[in-house]
């Protein structure tokens, strides 16, 4: 039993750990548009931790727009897998708030294709 329940509570702290290193490092950066993304990330996952339905729904709609400021900010500085990678996260966000089981399917192949073509493109 306590095996189990350390791979359900480990890796999503872990997750979260990771998430709020890559706010503070996407803020560290010099560039305003960076700094506003890393800002909506915090403020997003702040707002996911609340145990409220509200404050969980509001960090989503943070989550999508941080997703777009960064597909934004790739496409500005010639970074096109990037862009596109981060495009199909956004998508795949839309895809999992729709409450029908084909739409949270495609939405988790979209995130399984989107986030690493957006980490190889800002390599």
């Amino acid at each position: 039993m306590n095996v189990f329940l350390f791979w359900l509570i480990f890796p999503p702290i872990v997750l979260l750990v990771k998430w709020f290193n890559l706010a503070s490092i996407t803020k560290a950066q010099n560039d305003p548009g960076l700094t506003e993304a890393g800002d909506k990330l915090f403020l997003s996952l702040v707002l996911l931790l609340l145990p409220f339905g509200i404050t969980q729904l509001i960090a989503v709609i943070f989550f999508i727009s941080y997703y777009g400021k960064m597909e934004a900010w790739a496409g500005a500085n010639n970074r096109g897998v990037a862009a596109t990678g981060f495009g199909q996260v956004k998508t795949a966000m839309i895809l999992n708030i729709i409450p029908l089981g084909i739409t949270q399917f495609i939405g988790l192949i979209m995130f399984l294709i989107g986030f690493p073509k957006a980490g190889n493109g800002m390599l």
